[in-house]
């Protein structure tokens, strides 16, 4: 009797720790957000949406995918906030392909960092998005995970002749 007892507890117990590295591993999830120099742009000014990773475990290279209202926003350029190899965006009908690496022996970000910045030219009066679809984090391992964030920032154009000054 006293053996089955010592069984289960010790069952419940392997159970529990098994368990425990998903729950960890929830806690330690990186969060991202999107922010803009300017979140009430007129017509024709540039925007800058910078990519701010939170919870990050040496982040050595990424991967982003981001959507955007191609009707109110154009794509202009896109640019790390770390040295080392970046890869061109790819801009293709409203969708973001942009991709860095560090090089060498170089520490991977950890915490709070300011990954990329996208910059855009608002063309078009009217609320529209930028959203982030996608992001693959790699370590200084080369081991990658891929999550859908999907965090999205709204943005509101006024046409020229409304703009603030």
């Amino acid at each position: 009797m006293l053996r089955r007892k010592f069984t289960a507890l010790g069952l419940c117990l392997l159970l529990g720790l098994s368990l425990f590295p998903y729950a960890a591993m929830g806690a330690d999830t990186p969060h991202f957000s999107l922010s803009a120099n300017n979140e009430a742009p007129a017509v024709g000014q540039d925007i800058r949406v910078t990519v701010q990773g939170e919870q990050l475990t040496d982040l050595y290279g990424y991967e982003l995918r981001m959507s955007y209202d191609a009707e109110h926003l154009r794509f202009k350029s896109a640019s790390s906030h770390w040295t080392g190899l970046t890869v061109p965006a790819m801009d293709k009908d409203g969708e973001i392909v942009f991709a860095h690496t560090k090089l060498g022996k170089t520490a991977g970000e950890n915490g709070k960092a300011a990954i990329a910045t996208l910059s855009f030219e608002s063309i078009a009066a009217g609320e529209t998005a930028v959203v982030l679809t996608r992001v693959k984090l790699v370590d200084s391992q080369v081991e990658a995970v891929t999550l859908t964030p999907d965090v999205e920032l709204k943005l509101d154009i006024a046409s020229a002749e409304n703009a603030v000054t």
